[in-house]
């Protein structure tokens, strides 16, 4: 599973993203992805751009999954 760019995304896209991620159903490495972004060391828009592909912490959230988004 992977993020690929999508300009259509919004602000509220990314606001529900980030919920998400810190949902309790939301694996350890997505969670702590969600912490570096609070941070400010990247963002959600770097990641779904592709920016930051080559990064581990971004792939292994990725790889972990993602929460269920309509529930």
């Amino acid at each position: 599973m992977g993020l690929t760019p999508d300009p259509r995304l919004t602000d509220a896209d990314f606001d529900l993203i980030a919920s998400r991620a810190r949902s309790a159903e939301a694996s350890p490495a997505l969670r702590a992805l969600q912490c570096r972004i609070d941070r400010g060391d990247l963002t959600w828009r770097d990641i779904t751009d592709g920016r930051t592909a080559r990064d581990p912490d971004v792939r292994r959230a990725v790889e972990s999954g993602f929460p269920r988004w309509d529930g």
